[in-house]
């Protein structure tokens, strides 16, 4: 039987799981697949879906039953058999969707490494006919949560290993007097889990040993004002630049010598995988599922998470050691394909298939 897909996604904003979500579909689409997706009228996913099978929706929360239903005519008219919910709150809308459409299997995705928590998401889980871990991290804490290993996968995320490929490193941004610094750069949205607190108190130790170095910052977030706040200071205050969201990440991450992040949550981190595909020295926390990606001492630099002191260690480390740097980033990037895009993409087909061919 052919799967026919609908993805199911709740977000307003666009972040990672949202562009793995449409790598996935715009894939399965270019290799002849029958792939729909169906996102909040008033998302900015929408607007990148270009309306390739896209089915706009009202979302109203766990409880919509209402669009479950309406969404569940518009399955059975396009004959889909797969509902991949990208989101927990996707999670919902696909058992809503389920109940007036039972042919239909159930794919949730997991790509945070928190616990399930409440009984009602418990339920959600257990009752999928899949879950796609993002890391084997994940996995763990899942059946730590009580959901049955035959339902576990786990799957990596991947990315395009050539979308910067055209890009030129671009400085503008930076004012003229740090046009010849070291640029340490991060991308990562500005939320509690990926820990501005840590990364901006070893940026200060950072620029107080060295003040010829840059640290950069692409994302935004919820808590941006609080995380601001925290560098409202010197040496922070002009060596610690935030340039918010950017559609031209890869201008920026050209620039960038090291490649760094704090998280002390990350459920794998795609960010890291696209350093990896520049061919960038990396220096990340061991949390989640990054250890998946990054092998310490090998394909970049690891440090215990909330430990601003070693982190700024090891990025100093690499900052004064441009031989080492280099070998780390070189061996990044030959490991780069084992994150790549069509990995990804192949790999939730083959569960696709499985589901509906045994």
């Amino acid at each position: 039987m052919q799967a026919v897909i609908l993805h199911i996604d709740t977000e307003k904003g666009f972040r990672g799981g949202q562009q793995q979500a449409l790598y996935l579909h715009h894939e399965l689409l270019r290799n002849g697949c029958k792939s729909y997706f169906a996102t909040p009228r008033n998302s900015l996913l929408l607007a990148k879906l270009h309306a390739n099978n896209a089915i706009s929706y009202t979302f109203r929360g766990e409880l919509d039953i209402l669009s479950g239903y309406k969404l569940s005519r518009q399955v059975k008219k396009l004959g889909v058999n797969i509902l991949h919910a990208h989101s927990a709150h996707a999670l919902a809308i696909a058992h809503w969707i389920q109940l007036f459409a039972p042919h239909c299997k159930i794919v949730g995705a997991r790509r945070v490494d928190f616990p399930i928590r409440g009984k009602l998401s418990r339920i959600k889980y257990s009752r999928a006919d899949r879950i796609v871990c993002i890391s084997h991290e994940i996995e763990k804490v899942m059946l730590a949560c009580g959901v049955d290993t035959s339902k576990l996968r786990v799957i990596h995320s991947g990315v395009d290993l050539s979308r910067f490929e055209n890009c030129l490193a671009d400085y503008s941004y930076l004012p003229v007097e740090l046009r010849d610094c070291t640029v340490v750069g991060t991308v990562a949205a500005l939320v509690g889990h990926k820990d501005y607190p840590t990364l901006l108190e070893a940026a200060e130790i950072c620029l107080r040993a060295n003040p010829k170095l840059v640290f950069v910052a692409l994302g935004d977030g919820p808590d941006a004002k609080d995380i601001h706040a925290l560098a409202a200071n010197e040496p922070l205050k002009s060596r610690f630049l935030f340039m918010g969201y950017q559609k031209n990440v890869g201008s920026f991450m050209k620039t960038f010598r090291i490649f760094t992040i704090a998280s002390k949550k990350e459920g794998l981190g795609t960010a890291i995988i696209d350093a990896m595909g520049l061919g960038l020295p990396i220096v990340a926390t061991n949390a989640g599922g990054i250890p998946e990606l990054i092998r310490h001492e090998h394909s970049g630099l690891l440090v215990e998470k909330k430990a601003p002191q070693k982190l700024a260690a090891a990025i100093i480390e690499l900052v004064n050691n441009p031989a080492r740097a280099e070998r780390l980033g070189a061996t990044a990037l030959e490991e780069a394909p084992k994150f790549s895009m069509q990995k990804m993409v192949d790999s939730n087909a083959a569960l696709y298939s499985e589901l509906l061919n045994g």
